[in-house]
């Protein structure tokens, strides 16, 4: 859905939704009495960037031509394979520019 479909459902359950339930004051005070909200746990975060970060290089490290186009790269020889490493690293990181400035708006809880 878009923000525009969003919007006009918004509009039309707010002018025919019916008035609230008297609840003599429930609400308010079940709000009260709820434990103020945890913060969010950082170490399965990092835990699951690391586990990533071990299995690419396991799946990289047994493939000759990423081999090949790290020696090439780091010897300063721009070859296919050292190109190819390249161009998967700058999409790599495109991709997670992209998908950050999509999240970017959007609340993380």
């Amino acid at each position: 859905m878009n923000d525009e479909i969003d919007n006009a459902i918004e509009h039309l359950l707010r002018d025919h939704a019916p008035d609230p339930v008297a609840d003599d004051g429930f609400c308010a005070g079940l709000i009260e009495r709820l434990p103020p909200r945890k913060p969010p746990i950082k170490w399965p975060l990092a835990l699951g960037i690391l586990a990533g970060l071990l299995a690419c290089w396991l799946s990289v490290s047994a493939a000759p031509a990423a081999l090949i186009g790290w020696h090439d790269w780091i010897s300063g020889d721009l070859t296919s394979s050292a190109l190819a490493l390249l161009v998967s690293f700058a999409g790599l990181n495109l991709m997670a520019l992209v998908w950050t400035l999509s999240e970017a708006h959007e609340p993380a809880f």
